[in-house]
C-alpha cells in the first residue's frame, strides 16, 4: 500500500508544472470555435447535440459525414467517466478490446471482426492523437486531460489518413490552446486504495500570438488479485503521463505548433489464475499462485510539429512531422502457478513520420490529398522459460520498415442533394528483418547462438474508394461506399527458430462494402444511425501457436469475411433526460484456410471457423437524468449497461479458451455546484460480475486465465477555472 505522501507528491508535481505557464484572461475565437458555434446554438434549443468532427480531414457535422463513425464530445466523456480506450466498448458497436492486457498501457483492438491479438504485431486499427500516428500497441495511455472529443471510424481509411488502416481508426482530438484561460484540476480516490489526479492549464503567453497548454495525470491503485504464495495483492496500477502544447499564430495565414509528451508505466503485468488449482487450495478467480511478482517497465515519449498555411480561404496546406519512441520490459507468466512458464519481452521502438496535406473547398469539389512517409526501427527480445519441459529459448528480432504513400479523396456535389466521392491510395512498403536465436540456461543467460538470418520483403498496393451520398432532407441522409484496405506483410518478431524467422507472411487485403442511413426525427429529439457492411478478406493475417516450436507465428488465411449491422440511437425526450443505445451484429468466418495451425505438425483446415475477438453481438444502453432539486447548481445521475456475447480466444475456436459472454452495469452521479466546482462518483461493475475474458492454453505445457476487474468506485473532486 502506497503512502499518502507519495500521492500528494505525485499530484503536486503535475499541478506545479501546470501553473508554471504564464497566461492572461483574454478571449479569442478559433476556427474550430466558429465552426462549432451553430451546432452549440442548436443544442441550446434542445434536442440531440450535433457534434462537429474532423474524420474527413475537414470540419463537418457528424450527421453529414458519410461513414460509420461514433463521436464522443467533452461533456459526454466527463459524464460517463470515459478515460481510456477500453471505455469505448460501452458505446461503439462491433468494437472489441481486451479489458485486461499483459501491460495496462498496451492495447489490442478488434473492429468489425478485424484486428490483431498479439501486442508486438502490426495493428489493424490505426490510433491517432490529433494527427500523430501511434504505430504499436504498446505505450497507449489516453487518460490525459484536455481531450476535446474521440472519433471512432469503422472501415478502411487509407484515402484520407497517412497510415493505411484496413479495419478503422480511433482519433483522440485534444484541445488547442488559445487566448482563453482554461484551468482544471481534479483529485479522485476509491476502493483498492485508488488515487488519481488530473491537471490541465491552457492560455496565452503573448496575446493573439503565442499560446500554450500542459496536461498531466497520475494514477495508482492496489491490486485486486491475491497471491496465495507471497501473501500480497497483485495486478496493481502505477501510471503517469504529461503532455505540453505550444502554438504560434503570427498571422491569419500561417500557424506553427509543437507537442511533446511522456508516459511512464510501472504497473504489475497481468497475473493469471491457474486452470487447475494447486492441491490444498480451492479455486478462486481472484487468487493466483505466481511467484515472483512481475512488473511492467515502459517509458514512452514523442514530439510532433505542425505547420498550417492558408494561401486563401479555400485552400489549406499542412505539414505534420512526428518522432516517437518507447522502450520497456514485460514479463508475462502464463499459468498462475509457482513453476516458471513465462515469456520475457524487451521492446525498443522508434518511428519517424512526415505527412503533407492539401485541402481545398471549392464550389465544385472538396479535395483532401497528401503524401506520407513512415520509418520505424523495432526491436523485440524474447526469452521463453518453460520449467515443466526444461525448455529455455530466446531470440531477438530487429525490424526496419519504410513506407511511402500518396493518397487523395474528392467529394463532387452533382446537385444540392447528391454527392459522389472518389478516392485512391498508393503505398510502397519494405521490411528488413534481422533475427537471432539463443539457447538459454535456467537463469535465462545466453549459452549459445543457434541461428542468425536476415530476410527482407516488399509490397505495393493500390486501394481505391467510391462513394455516393444523398441528402433527402436536412434531417435525412443516406450513403453507400466501396473501398479497399491494405496491411503489409512481414515476419514473426518473436521467432526463436530459423524456420519461423524466415517464414514471411504476405499482405492482408480488405474489400469493404458499406451503406448507411443517418436521420434526425421529431425536431431533433431522436437520432437513428444505421450501417450495414461486408468485408471480404484476402490473405487474412492470423497469429497461430506452433506447438513444434513453442512459439506464436503469423500466417495468411487465404480468404475470410465479416458482415454485420450497426445501430446507434440517441433520444432526448426532455431537456433533462438523454438516452443512447448501440447494437452491433457481426458474423465473421474463414472461408478458405486449408493449411492452418502449424503445418505439418498440427495441420488441419480452418474453413468455417470464427475469427478471433469477433463477438456476434455487442450492445449498450446509456441514460442521464438531470434531477430537478431545490439546490444550487446541477445534479445528474447516469447509468449504462453493456453486453457482449462470447468471443473466440484462438483461431482454432477451442471452446475452453473462449471469452465468456458478459453483462456489466455502471452507475455515475455528478453534482456541479457552480461553474468552478464539481463532485462526482463512478461505480463500475455494479453487480460485481466475474467473467473469464482471456485464456492461454498449451496442452501439457501451461494453461492460465484472466478475469475482468471487480466492482470499483471512484469519487472525484474537480475544480475548473
Amino acid at each position: 500500500m502506497r503512502s499518502c505522501k507519495n500521492r500528494i507528491l505525485a499530484g503536486t508535481a503535475v499541478g506545479l508544472l501546470a501553473i508554471s505557464f504564464p497566461a492572461c484572461a483574454v478571449a479569442q475565437t478559433t476556427d474550430a470555435d466558429a465552426s462549432a458555434a451553430p451546432a452549440e446554438a442548436e443544442a441550446q434549443r434542445g434536442g440531440v447535440e450535433d457534434i462537429v468532427v474532423t474524420a474527413t480531414r475537414r470540419e463537418t457535422s457528424l450527421q453529414d459525414t458519410p461513414l460509420a463513425i461514433t463521436a464522443l464530445g467533452k461533456e459526454e466523456l466527463e459524464r460517463f467517466d470515459t478515460k481510456s480506450a477500453r471505455d469505448l466498448m460501452s458505446v461503439v458497436p462491433n468494437l472489441y478490446l481486451q479489458r485486461v492486457t499483459p501491460s495496462p498501457s498496451s492495447q489490442t483492438y478488434g473492429m468489425r471482426g478485424l484486428g490483431q491479438t498479439d501486442s508486438p504485431a502490426d495493428p489493424t486499427v490505426a490510433v491517432y492523437i490529433d494527427d500523430t500516428y501511434l504505430p504499436r500497441s504498446f505505450a497507449q495511455l489516453f487518460d490525459i486531460p484536455g481531450i476535446e472529443r474521440v472519433e471512432v471510424l469503422r472501415g478502411p481509411q487509407g484515402t484520407l489518413y497517412g497510415r493505411n488502416a484496413s479495419a478503422g481508426a480511433i482519433r483522440f482530438v485534444t484541445l488547442e490552446p488559445d487566448n482563453e484561460i482554461d484551468a482544471r484540476a481534479s483529485v479522485s480516490v476509491g476502493n483498492y486504495d485508488a488515487f488519481e489526479t488530473h491537471n490541465y492549464l491552457s492560455g496565452p503567453i503573448v496575446k493573439d500570438k503565442i499560446f500554450a497548454s500542459v496536461a498531466g495525470v497520475h494514477k495508482q491503485r492496489d491490486g485486486y488479485t491475491y497471491n496465495a504464495i507471497t501473501g500480497e495483492h497483485v495486478n496493481d496500477l502505477d501510471q503517469s503521463a504529461i503532455r505540453g502544447k505550444l502554438r504560434f499564430v503570427p498571422s491569419d495565414r500561417i500557424e506553427f505548433g509543437i507537442t511533446a509528451d511522456y508516459e511512464r508505466d510501472r504497473s504489475d503485468t497481468a497475473h493469471y489464475v491457474p486452470l487447475v488449482t494447486p492441491p490444498g487450495f480451492e479455486f478462486d478467480p481472484r487468487v493466483t499462485y505466481e511467484t515472483p511478482d512481475r512488473k511492467t517497465h515502459i517509458d514512452a515519449w514523442g514530439v510532433s510539429g505542425r505547420i498550417i498555411y492558408r494561401p486563401s480561404g479555400d485552400v489549406t496546406i499542412k505539414s505534420i512531422t512526428s518522432y516517437r519512441a518507447f522502450d520497456g520490459v514485460l514479463a508475462n507468466e502464463f499459468d498462475g502457478l509457482p513453476q516458471v512458464a513465462a515469456t520475457f519481452l524487451t521492446v525498443d521502438q522508434s518511428s519517424l513520420t512526415q505527412e503533407f496535406q492539401l485541402s481545398a473547398d471549392l464550389p465544385w469539389m472538396k479535395l483532401t490529398t497528401g503524401a506520407f512517409y513512415f520509418h520505424e526501427n523495432y526491436y523485440i527480445g524474447t526469452k521463453n522459460a518453460l520449467q515443466v519441459l526444461n525448455s529455455y529459448t530466446g531470440g531477438e528480432g530487429r525490424l526496419k520498415s519504410d513506407s511511402y504513400a500518396i493518397y487523395g479523396q474528392a467529394d463532387f456535389p452533382l446537385t444540392e442533394q447528391l454527392t459522389v466521392t472518389l478516392g485512391a491510395r498508393y503505398t510502397h512498403e519494405t521490411r528488413r528483418f534481422n533475427a537471432s536465436g539463443y539457447v538459454l540456461n535456467p537463469a535465462l543467460d545466453v549459452v549459445s547462438t543457434n541461428f542468425t538470418t536476415s530476410p527482407s520483403s516488399g509490397a505495393n498496393s493500390f486501394t481505391p474508394k467510391v462513394g455516393i451520398q444523398y441528402e433527402w432532407t436536412p434531417s435525412l441522409m443516406t450513403y453507400a461506399s466501396y473501398s479497399k484496405g491494405f496491411q503489409a506483410g512481414g515476419y514473426s518478431l518473436r521467432a526463436t527458430s530459423a524456420t519461423v524467422a524466415n517464414l514471411a507472411f504476405g499482405p492482408e487485403e480488405v474489400s469493404a462494402y458499406e451503406a448507411g442511413i443517418k436521420a434526425d426525427w421529431f425536431d431533433r429529439r431522436l437520432r437513428t444511425n444505421i450501417a450495414v457492411f461486408r468485408n471480404e478478406l484476402t490473405g487474412k493475417q492470423v497469429s497461430v501457436f506452433l506447438p513444434e516450436f513453442l512459439v506464436s507465428a503469423v500466417q495468411n488465411a487465404a480468404e475470410a469475411y465479416t458482415k454485420g449491422v450497426e445501430l446507434e440511437v440517441t433520444a432526448v425526450p426532455t431537456d433533462r433526460v438523454t438516452l443512447t443505445g448501440a447494437v452491433g451484429y457481426l458474423k465473421a468466418r474463414y472461408t478458405n484456410w486449408p493449411n492452418a495451425f502449424g503445418c505439418p505438425a498440427a495441420c488441419r483446415s480452418g474453413d468455417g471457423l470464427k475469427l478471433v475477438y469477433a463477438p456476434e453481438w455487442t450492445a449498450s444502453v446509456r441514460g442521464e437524468w438531470k434531477v430537478p432539486l431545490p439546490i444550487p447548481g446541477e445534479f445528474s445521475i447516469s447509468g449504462e449497461y453493456q453486453y457482449q456475447s462470447t468471443a473466440e480466444g484462438n483461431p482454432a475456436n477451442d471452446p475452453d479458451v473462449q471469452a465468456a459472454a458478459s453483462h456489466y452495469v455502471n452507475a455515475f452521479a455528478r453534482y456541479k455546484i457552480d461553474d468552478n466546482i464539481t463532485v462526482s462518483a463512478a461505480l463500475r461493475n455494479l453487480t460485481n460480475r466475474t467473467d473469464r475474458i482471456f485464456m492461454f492454453k498449451v496442452p501439457g505445457v501451461a494453461a492460465g486465465q484472466l478475469f475482468n476487474p471487480p466492482r470499483t468506485v471512484l469519487f472525484t473532486l474537480a475544480y475548473n477555472y
